[in-house]
């Protein structure tokens, strides 16, 4: 199975987690003509945390490499994007097929994603646990 592969900077170190800054590149970063687009520079730093597992040693500062199955990244587009559309686009059917005008049914399709949301949130824990990430010290 392909995996994602990230470099990071160890920020800090706990007995149990280790926390790693990652910069995510746009899909910009790899194209020959990014130079031609205004939207080149996009990267966006992300802490991740990641259970301790293994024995290794690692310091502050140092740089390492994450590795997320290509699964988990499926996953959590289904869960950020993909899933709140549909309930959207569902809610907006049935409330506007029930009779109710057009703004009050976007109202309410726009509560139930908030309402998803917050579930999201409130399972963050269970959802955080089924997610695997590895990690290597970086190789040059």
């Amino acid at each position: 199975m392909a995996q994602i592969e990230h470099t990071g900077v160890v920020k800090e170190i706990t007995p149990t987690l280790i926390v790693v800054d990652i910069m995510v590149n746009s899909a910009c970063e790899k194209c020959h003509i990014k130079g031609a687009c205004h939207n080149s520079s996009e990267t966006d730093q992300r802490v991740v945390e990641i259970a301790r597992i293994d024995d290794k040693s690692y310091v502050l500062e140092e740089k390492v490499t994450l590795f997320f199955t290509e699964k988990t990244g499926l996953k959590a587009v289904v869960l950020a994007y993909i899933i709140p559309v549909i309930i959207m686009l569902l809610a907006l059917v049935v409330m506007v097929e029930l009779g109710v005008s057009e703004p009050i049914s976007a109202i309410f399709s726009l509560t139930f994603i908030v309402t998803y949301f917050i579930i999201l949130y409130i399972f963050k824990a269970k959802i955080k646990s089924n997610v695997k990430v590895n990690i290597e010290k970086y190789r040059y």
